[in-house]
This record gives structure tokens, sequence and C-alpha cells, in this order.
């Protein structure tokens, strides 16, 4: 089905339950109140998506500019009696079925208007290799209202209108709570080793700023380690902490991207942040751990994280310019991607599975020490 032919569906959709909410009578999941709900519903999923699919497509366009304020004005007009016929208790009278046929006639106008006119010339102003790119956007906006409705949050929240999956974002979310999850530990671990008075301020630095003092939290737990004993890696104990701060970075530039007017430009930036955040919170929570050994897979996180990185980057490198918070997220993916690889060049070329490689160089430790540093 292409957009078009899903416009058509829509009109011929709320036309008859249209005629169903006038034919219904008594209680039930029949009943003219329950039928006329799903009827609101289908009437602003559809006003909306034109609203942001469609009609800024055809603003630019001189054949089909002159439309849209009249169009604007009858579903302005419709809305308004929609409204107040929900707020009417007794559906089953005389005079909700009187207004509600005008209403009908108003909405039997609009579409008249559309398919009549401006949607005729849409097919002129839509160029051919955008019209999927259309269809799949008119469906996300349809399916976000309906979400929106369900979870009661602004759609600019429903991952589906970003063509996003509620089991990334849960993923996400899982993320998030283990980047706070370690932040709330490395604060009360330097709480419980008496910080000094200009802690606070310390907590606001950038990420890797701490290294080489004794108010690097990743560094004091992870040498605190009953295997480790102090004896720790700087350059993954820097990752580390460029990892949890490019999570949290990641993840505040999605959602400042959703909040903004031209999000349908920031898909793909949305879409990146997240993966991003996901990847680099679970990269750190790996690298953390001491107990025992995981060289492979600690190399291949570091690896796999540079790349989302420096993707994430790129992405928000080219929205830098109009978007501040695009330009701090690209900023944090590029030092963590830095970060990442000097990791892996200071566990040097170890074989997997052994523990060398998270060790300080000799010279700098004991030989005898065990267990990732």
């Amino acid at each position: 089905m292409d957009l078009w032919q899903m416009v058509r569906a829509d009109y011929a959709n709320i036309r008859e339950l249209c005629r169903e909410v006038l034919r219904a009578t008594g209680t039930g999941p029949n009943s003219r109140a329950r039928l006329f709900a799903e009827l609101d519903v289908e009437l602003e999923r559809h006003i909306r998506a034109k609203e942001r699919v469609l009609y800024p497509v055809l603003e630019r366009d001189d054949r089909t500019r002159g439309y849209l304020p009249e169009l604007r004005r009858e579903q302005q007009g419709i809305r308004r009696r929609m409204d107040a016929l929900a707020a009417m208790p007794n559906k089953s009278g005389h005079r909700w079925a009187y207004d509600f046929r005008d209403t009908v006639s108003d909405i039997s106008h609009l579409f008249t208007l559309e398919e009549g006119g401006v949607m005729t010339m849409a097919r002129g102003v839509v160029a051919p290799e955008d019209h999927e790119t259309l269809r799949r956007a008119f469906e996300r906006e349809k399916i976000a209202a309906i979400e929106a409705r369900r979870w009661h949050v602004p759609e600019t929240l429903v991952p589906a209108r970003y063509g996003l999956s509620n089991s990334t974002v849960l993923g996400a979310l899982a993320g998030i709570a283990a980047v706070g999850a370690a932040a709330f530990l490395w604060q009360r671990y330097g709480e419980s080793q008496g910080r000094t008075r200009h802690a606070g301020f310390r907590r606001f630095q950038p990420a890797g700023t701490f290294a080489g003092r004794g108010g690097m939290r990743a560094g004091a737990m992870v040498g605190s380690h009953p295997d480790v004993r102090g004896s720790t890696n700087d350059a993954l104990i820097r990752c580390i902490e460029e990892c949890y701060s490019c999570a949290q970075a990641c993840t505040s530039c999605a959602d400042a991207c959703a909040a903004e007017p031209m999000v349908q430009q920031l898909i793909q930036c949305i879409r990146l942040d997240m993966d991003c955040a996901n990847i680099c919170a679970a990269t750190g929570s790996i690298a953390t751990r001491r107990t025992g050994s995981n060289e492979a897979v600690i190399r291949r996180m570091l690896e796999a994280c540079a790349t989302a990185c420096r993707l994430c980057a790129e992405e928000c490198e080219r929205h830098a310019g109009m978007h501040e918070h695009c330009r701090i997220c690209a900023n944090a993916c590029r030092r963590c991607e830095r970060a990442c690889h000097e990791a892996l060049r200071s566990m040097g070329a170890g074989v997997a599975g052994t523990q060398a490689a998270y060790e300080r160089p000799r010279s700098e430790t004991r030989p005898s020490a065990a267990g990732w540093r």
C-alpha cells in the first residue's frame, strides 16, 4: 500500500465509522459512545499524520501551498466540534445526533476538498523517490498517536515515531539505569573516603579530568578490588570514565533531538545516539569488572564502542552548527573513541584469555600482581 492508498483507506475507514456511530444503539462494545471514541482516535491520527508529514511537503510548492490555510481551518473546526461532542454526557439524545450529523458533514467536506484538489496535485509535487519515505513517516505518526494515548505521554516520547521498537528503547533505559547505578556507587564510595569541600566541583568536571587525582572515582573503585590492590591500568580507567560520560551525553542528546521541531530530520541522529549510549554503558560495565578474566570480550567491546562513538560523532557533527546538544554529544563521542583506542593500545598484543594485557607495564607494578588491571 503506497502513501496515497493509505490516505484513501483512512477516508473510507473514517466515513464508515461515522455511519456506524449514527446507526449505533444501546450499550456495550458497539454502543454509540464506544464507536464515537474510536472515531475520535482514528480522525485525530489521520489529521496529525497529514499535518506532520504531508503538509510540510505541500507547503514548499506554489501549486499546493494555497490550499493549506483552508484545510487547517476545516480541521480545527472539526476538532472543536469533536471535543464538544465528547464532552456531552448523553450521546443517545437527539441533540447529540443532530450536532454529530453537522460534524460528519464537515468531515465529508474536508475529505472532498482534499480528494478533489490538493491530494491529486500532491502526486505531482512529491518526488517518486520520496514516496516510500513519506509512507513510512505517515505510518509512524499514526502509530505514535495511538501509543501516546495508551501510555499517556507526549508523542515526542513515543519510540514508534522515530522508527524504533519498544525493545530498543527498553534496552536504552536499561543502559541508563546501569550508568546511574554505577555513578551512584562511585559517588557514595567517594563520600565514604572523606572528599574535600571541592568534591562537588570536581563532580561536574568532564569525565577524564580526574586522571592522576585521588578523586577519580573509577580508579578508586577499581583500585580497591582485592585482586587489584591499587595497581591499575590508567588508560583503561580513563576509558571507563569516558564510556559512562558518553552514555549520558548520547542519552541526553537523543532526548533533546526528540523535542526539536525538525525531529524528522534527526531520526538517524536519535538512533545512533541510543545505540551509542547502550554500547558505551555496556563497555564501561564490562571494563569495570576485575574478578576473573575475559580479555577477548573486553577487546571486542572496546572496538565496538570506538566504532559506535565514531559513527555517532559523525552524525552529530552534521547537526552541530544548528543544535548545541549535538555539538556537545559529538565532543563526548570523540573523547570516548580516543579513550577506547588508547585502552586497546595499553593492553598491548597480549594473547586472548591472559591477564597480562590488563596490568600496568612491569616497570610500574609488582611482577606477582594478579587479576585484571
